[in-house]
């Protein structure tokens, strides 16, 4: 393992600015071993198809705002039944 393919990781997500990086800066955090299996994981596994785009990312976003206001304002969860019926 090496900085090289931490960076080519980031490359291959689409990471803003990766093709710019220096893997060599990188080599660093594989010298403390019980990040060695995230680091293994994340650079041999990790695909395009694993991120979230920003449409993704909005829509949870949104989902985390409506239980919130579910959660503070319960009776909003009650007009939501009464409309689904």
């Amino acid at each position: 393992m090496s900085g090289k393919k931490f960076v080519e990781a980031l490359s291959r997500l689409g990471y803003p600015g990766a093709s710019e990086l220096d893997g060599d800066s990188f080599d660093w955090i594989f010298e403390f071993d019980p990040v060695l299996p995230f680091l293994d994981w994340f650079c041999e596994g990790v695909q395009a198809n694993n991120r979230l785009d920003p449409k993704d990312i909005e829509e949870y976003g949104l989902l985390i705002f409506v239980d919130n206001m579910c959660t503070r304002f319960p009776v909003l969860v009650n007009l939501k039944l009464v409309d689904l019926n």
